[in-house]
């Protein structure tokens, strides 16, 4: 049994992307897959300063990324759920302790606008 069989899943969109200092981060591909997505935001206050923070999660099966050989390459990419554009700024691999196996990958995630069809 796997996080996928015990809690609901959602779509999402996968955005490949290209790093841009002119127009911004800009989408290169994309692709509809399924996760379960956690949304966490909020803000939070450091000092006397209040900021937005997101720490929404992501978990998504490794079979959907065989061209990942650690999930640390994902960093950098993007997803977008529910109309929102979230950055990938953190990646982990959940294991099943008794046989091994990488089950899902946990991104952390930001929230960001990036430019769509450019």
């Amino acid at each position: 049994m796997t996080v996928f069989d015990v809690f609901k899943t959602t779509p999402y969109t996968f955005l490949e992307i290209a790093q841009g200092r002119v127009r911004g981060d800009t989408v290169v591909s994309s692709r509809t897959l399924e996760g379960i997505f956690k949304d966490k935001a909020g803000e939070v206050q450091s000092g006397n300063m209040e900021a937005l923070s997101s720490t929404a999660t992501l978990h998504v099966r490794p079979s959907d990324f065989p061209e990942v050989t650690d999930c640390l390459q994902l960093i950098g990419q993007g997803v977008s759920v529910n109309g929102q554009d979230y950055s990938i700024t953190g990646a982990t691999a959940g294991q099943n302790f008794d046989t091994g196996v990488t089950e899902h990958y946990r991104l952390t995630l930001q929230k960001a606008e990036f430019v769509h069809g450019g």
